[in-house]
């Protein structure tokens, strides 16, 4: 093998490991596994989950009063600590949306606990919350809803699984 294909062999490695890696970052491992091995439409119902979504109250008139920028940034803080706590509760981050943040328990792997795990999570986001708002001095509210029982869940439309 020559210098230039050791060298192009080398990118090609980097650049799917990059591209593995953001793939990772957007699905859980399994539907990403699946989705890399074939570009079928990806569909699943499971039978027992807890589904958790929440949204900021007052977001749009909020929006109005501030930057862009500073939004983007209270966001920012607020979903990072959603994060987090998802991961401490062992919880799958399926989206946010504006204000809105999507998260369940059992899925893609079954867990028995489900909905235990959401409702500790609902109750750590309002903690989080109160302390983000102590510490930025705002007084921000979440609105926090919960599904439990069965779901269907995939990846939607054709854009995605090319």
């Amino acid at each position: 093998m020559t210098d230039d294909a050791r060298k192009l062999d080398k990118e090609v490695r980097t650049l799917r490991e990059q591209s593995d890696a953001l793939l990772l970052n957007i699905l859980p491992a399994p539907i990403a596994e699946r989705l890399k091995a074939s570009s079928a439409l990806i569909a699943d119902r499971f039978e027992a989950v807890s589904v958790l979504f929440a949204d900021i109250v007052g977001f749009t008139s909020l929006s109005a009063t501030i930057t862009a920028d500073h939004l983007v940034r209270i966001l920012d803080g607020i979903f990072t600590e959603y994060d987090r706590l998802a991961d401490v509760h062992g919880l799958e981050k399926i989206k946010t949306i504006g204000d809105a943040y999507m998260v369940a328990a059992g899925l893609p792997i079954p867990q028995v606990d489900h909905a235990a795990r959401i409702a500790r999570m609902a109750l750590d986001m309002l903690t989080a919350l109160e302390q983000l708002n102590r510490e930025h001095g705002t007084s921000l509210q979440v609105r926090i809803g919960i599904h439990s029982g069965p779901v269907v869940a995939g990846g939607m439309g054709r854009r995605q699984l090319k």
